[in-house]
């Protein structure tokens, strides 16, 4: 497996507010609560090759160099919990080991998040309500320094906000990737904040569905061509992560004239961005896409006769990720939809679509905590 380490610029707070509890939940998940780093920014490590079925796992970036603070190796070891690698769970817990000692005002853990493709890069984590951070040794403050010996251990655990709405882990065929890791650094009053180590975060994505898929109405799309209709019609909107997709079509008229129909789902990563052409021009809009079909299926030598019906399944694919449409980053998108595709015998050809939302569960509407979540889901 080869990993490739990027460099991003970063933004970077005015020293933080003392007063901070232990774990706070506000303000931008990627500002220090010190002064900046003097080799500024951040390196999110690209990974290929990874599977998606778990919520939370990780890739140990123990040999890469350290961009942030120019040594060639951590100073800490993190560790996580078994539990933070089971499916659909929101929660990163762990261990923060010292390598040698260390002498500082405070040493904060915290989970960042980047979205890339080819000169584009930007925190994908909202400020103001997803910052995940902790402050697991010191008080951050001016003066009051402590001491720590190696191989002193640190317990933290970050909480993912229900209400915080993020797409999963993802890299593309042309480029695109969302990356997630752990970042531990020290505070040393009035110094600069330096990185003391890294840990990359593969992030399964969560959309819990708020219905249930079983009362849902069955959705249809009809085509009509060369005297033919054919109708296909999936049994609901909704479907759970990995789960498959079953179909039916069904015809009127002289199936004669069909050559071929062909069911597929398509997944589409879209992202937007505003694009400046000229000084005196206002920016535009610029959206660029790319879409893998992840299951085809083609049905093919029709009898004469007046009508036929045919079913079957699709499948997400091996490394399904969730659906994402989020208020709170409305540049990026991933949606699922089944098309069909109609051709008669006389090259004439018609098709429709029909979109699909996956989710990671199943909640019950009057959940408090899933509220917040659904209101910043844009769901077609």
């Amino acid at each position: 497996m080869t990993l490739i380490c990027i460099y991003i610029s970063t933004c970077w707070s005015s020293p933080g507010n003392r007063s901070l509890p232990h774990v706070a939940m506000s303000a931008g998940v990627y500002f220090h609560h010190g002064r900046p780093s003097g080799k500024g920014g951040s390196s999110p490590l690209m990974l290929g090759g990874y599977r998606q079925w778990r919520s939370w796992t990780s890739v140990d970036s123990w040999h890469e160099n350290d961009h942030l603070s120019g040594s060639t190796e951590p100073s800490v070891r993190i560790t996580l919990d078994k539990t933070s690698t089971t499916p659909v769970h929101n929660q990163i817990s762990g261990v923060i080991e010292l390598k040698r000692n260390e002498t500082y005002c405070g040493v904060i853990v915290e989970l960042l998040g980047f979205y890339t493709h080819a000169e584009t890069s930007y925190p994908i984590l909202p400020n103001d309500r997803c910052n995940i951070y902790q402050r697991v040794a010191g008080t951050g403050v001016k003066g009051e320094t402590m001491t720590s010996r190696a191989l002193t251990k640190f317990p933290f655990q970050l909480n993912l906000p229900p209400n915080c709405v993020l797409p999963a882990t993802l890299k593309t065929k042309m480029g695109r990737q969302v990356q997630y890791y752990l970042r531990v650094s020290e505070e040393r009053g009035t110094a600069e904040n330096s990185q003391m180590g890294r840990k990359i975060i593969l992030y399964g994505g969560r959309l819990p569905l708020r219905t249930n898929p079983c009362a849902i109405s069955p959705l249809k799309k009809e085509l009509s061509l060369d005297g033919v209709t054919v109708v296909l019609e999936i049994a609901k909107q909704e479907f759970l992560l990995g789960q498959s997709i079953p179909f039916t079509i069904t015809s009127q008229g002289e199936s004669s004239v069909v050559k071929r129909v062909k069911i597929s789902l398509t997944r589409t990563i879209s992202h937007s961005q505003k694009v400046l052409r000229c000084v005196e021009q206002e920016s535009e809009v610029q959206i660029s896409s790319e879409s893998e079909v992840m299951d085809c299926l083609v049905f093919r030598r029709f009898l004469k006769r007046e009508s036929f019906t045919r079913s079957g399944k699709l499948s997400q694919g091996k490394d399904p990720i969730p659906t994402f449409a989020s208020d709170d980053e409305p540049h990026l998108r991933i949606r699922y939809v089944v098309e069909i595709k109609l051709t008669t015998r006389g090259h004439n050809v018609d098709v429709k679509q029909m979109e699909v939302i996956i989710g990671t569960e199943v909640v019950s509407s009057d959940r408090k905590e899933i509220e917040g979540a659904s209101s910043s889901m844009v769901v077609p």
